[in-house]
């Protein structure tokens, strides 16, 4: 009996976001956050989101953004504590961390 198998395996990538180093190209100003705070690229997002998610993974935020380098936002309601920021657009992810005061 003959048990000899063949197989072809292709690897084709999982996606096509391009997933940028950790807080290199993103930066939340003032950090740590009161109140209102500016979300900075640095570059031009064309059409994108921008999400703020507890430390936990909880999505507390997510706004659209369409040709910005920066986006305002008010967090005066956030509690204390540490949140991450991701940016989403044009094929790009940017993610940081700041913290609420």
């Amino acid at each position: 009996v003959d048990t000899t198998a063949e197989a072809k395996l292709t690897v084709l990538p999982v996606s096509g976001i391009q997933n940028v180093p950790f807080g290199r190209n993103i930066s939340v100003l003032p950090n740590p956050v009161k109140s209102n705070c500016r979300i900075e690229l640095n570059r031009r997002i064309i059409e994108g989101k921008y999400s703020i998610y507890s430390i936990m993974g909880d999505l507390i935020e997510s706004e659209n953004i369409r040709n910005e380098s920066s986006v305002n936002t008010d967090l005066a309601e956030l509690e204390k504590g540490i949140y991450i920021v991701r940016v989403e657009g044009d094929g790009l992810e940017f993610t940081t961390k700041f913290v609420k005061n």
